[in-house]
């Protein structure tokens, strides 16, 4: 395993795609139209191979043009398989079911460094396991395929959203109930960064949470995210829709994506900020409790 910086991973990410024989699958929140240009201009004389990209395509992404409205023709028209997820925020290069690139370079020009200076990112390249490329596959499982339908009422909100602020638009709701599945995977950056909601140091970027957004939008927006879902759904399957904090500590050590995997105490302080933030916005049908000295998770 290899940690690359920057201009490193861009060599080394063009040397494999060079290389590609089967597939490529690639995970990013955000994504230009150019990145995908350069990475099919690596793989140059390939139209056997399946190529296929995660998206997180939330609408003040595109607003904020940190990824491009016209990488859904682009895809349609160049063999991609474009996949989308609102709260993504992982960054995952799969060649061949083989070998991974993950870190925080996102697919666009600055994430890359395809022009100028780009990004400092810090990526690991390593080879997958069986137990990764389940993993990878039951991501992508757990988004959906954008179709004509969805992505021209997508298209057709961003035409009409004023475009002065892109910090605080949300797709309509019907567009965000399309994308609400039984989610089966988490990664640690789907954990709130900020003990608190109330005391927020820092932007949760990847929650599409703000320091200026009222506790009512944040309760909103973070009621939508794949975390939240997540356990929503784990505690629906639960016969008396409970858990204690153990077992629910196990259930995050299975399901998140972490190479090398997450130590349990690690899991306990992610899941502490968790409750922390679910205690705070005290949502109707989310309870925390501790009888017999445990923490306890119902859902209402």
């Amino acid at each position: 395993m290899s940690i690359l910086i920057s201009e490193d991973l861009k060599e080394n990410l063009a040397q494999d795609l060079k290389q590609t024989e089967n597939n490529i699958s690639i995970i990013t929140a955000f994504c230009k139209k150019e990145a995908l240009e350069y990475i099919d201009k690596q793989l140059k004389d390939k139209e056997h191979l399946t190529k296929r990209i995660l998206v997180r395509f939330e609408l003040d992404d595109i607003l904020s043009k940190a990824t491009d409205l016209e990488i859904y023709d682009y895809c349609k028209n160049n063999n991609w398989k474009l996949y989308v997820q609102f709260n993504l925020h992982a960054k995952v290069y799969s060649i061949d079911k083989k070998i991974c690139y993950m870190g925080s370079a996102n697919a666009t020009n600055k994430g890359l460094s395809l022009k100028g200076q780009g990004n400092l990112e810090m990526t690991k390249r390593f080879k997958l396991d069986e137990e990764e490329k389940m993993q990878i596959e039951k991501v992508f499982f757990d988004a959906i395929v954008i179709d004509d339908k969805m992505f021209n009422e997508m298209k057709q909100q961003v035409e009409t959203t004023p475009h002065k602020i892109a910090t605080r638009n949300q797709w309509r709701n019907e567009i965000i109930e399309r994308n609400i599945k039984s989610y089966q995977i988490l990664f640690q950056d789907d954990f709130p960064i900020n003990d608190s909601p109330i005391q927020m140091i820092e932007d949760e970027i990847f929650l599409n949470i703000h320091k200026e957004n009222s506790i009512e939008e944040i309760k909103e927006k973070f009621y939508h995210t794949r975390i939240i879902q997540w356990l929503v759904n784990l505690l629906e399957a639960q016969e008396n829709k409970e858990m204690y904090f153990g077992e629910l500590s196990e259930k995050i050590h299975n399901s998140i994506f972490q190479e090398p995997k997450q130590y349990r105490k690690d899991i306990k302080i992610l899941q502490t900020k968790l409750y922390n933030w679910i205690i705070a916005l005290n949502y109707d049908n989310l309870k925390i409790d501790t009888p017999n000295h445990s923490q306890r998770i119902r859902l209402i």
